[in-house]
């Protein structure tokens, strides 16, 4: 996701039904989490033959959810570290 100065992200999304460029402009919650979903496909590796309705609708609504800030996150230990270091530096 490019960011320009004022923050924004300017990305461009190609419709699987048109073929036609779709550009996200905009800061909102809604447009950085389809931003999101986009970079998700690419990580991994997803074709447009291959994103089936279920796939897209709760990636999106994953991604929604991380963008807002709620999505809850694996108790990894490296995870567990960094929160215990971040709360003594405070």
């Amino acid at each position: 996701m490019a960011l320009n100065t004022l923050g924004r992200s300017h990305q461009q999304l190609e419709s699987a039904s048109a073929g036609k460029p779709i550009e996200l402009v905009g800061d909102s919650a809604e447009i950085v989490a389809l931003a999101l979903l986009r970079q998700v496909a690419q990580v991994e590796d997803k074709s447009v033959l291959e994103i089936d309705r279920a796939w897209l609708l709760d990636t999106y609504a994953e991604c929604l959810t991380a963008v807002r800030g709620d999505r809850a996150t694996k108790a990894t230990p490296a995870a567990s570290k960094a929160r215990r270091t971040a709360s003594k530096s405070r």
